[in-house]
């Protein structure tokens, strides 16, 4: 099970806020979909991640709390960044990875949008993040802030623009706040 209320009473709130809206403002748990993103990522999701998808379908950044910011690991800089899109729920995940993780379908010679064997949580505001299903680094968590139309891995479109933001699902969910605590826990970190 998967406590985000533990986790983060701030992202809690949010999910709170839109816990019985209507279809277009939030996903809720859906587990066919969740089974069917599974075999997409052939087989095996992170398990925090999953139980989050069955228990409560998605959750996003909001104005009304201002939890939507979270640190960013750059290979050459750390940035303070924010997103309301966050993690979708598991139909729209499904839907993200396709069109991100193979040729674009209007673009000439513009392939795979995001590198090889990962998840595309969203596909919002031309960013998303992403979870990791390599073997040796299962479960990580990523920002891409700028989805390009270019594929992945060509020059100017590579590891440099993509952000680590959690060691786990989880470790990410814990992390995301508002402005202020996150300035307060980074001092030193811009907020973009």
């Amino acid at each position: 099970m998967f406590d985000l209320k533990a986790i983060n009473p701030g992202l809690y709130e949010n999910w709170m806020l839109v816990k019985n809206a209507p279809p277009e403002f939030h996903s809720p748990p859906d587990p066919s979909a969740v089974q069917e993103l599974e075999t997409l990522a052939g087989g095996k999701l992170p398990q925090d991640y999953k139980d989050f998808l069955l228990e409560y379908g998605d959750v996003g950044g909001s104005v009304q709390t201002g939890v939507r910011y979270f640190l960013c690991r750059y290979p050459d800089k750390e940035v303070i960044d924010s997103d309301f899109g966050m993690i979708s729920g598991a139909r729209h995940t499904i839907a993200s990875t396709k069109v991100l993780s193979k040729p674009h379908q209007t673009l000439d010679n513009v392939g795979p949008r995001i590198p090889e064997n990962m998840i595309a949580t969203n596909i919002d505001n031309y960013c998303t993040f992403l979870i990791d299903l390599r073997s040796d680094s299962f479960g990580r968590m990523y920002y891409i802030s700028d989805l390009k139309k270019k594929t992945f891995g060509t020059p100017g479109y590579d590891w440099d623009n993509v952000a680590f933001v959690g060691e786990t699902f989880t470790e990410f969910m814990a992390g995301v706040g508002t402005k202020e605590e996150l300035k307060a826990k980074y001092p030193k970190v811009k907020v973009r």
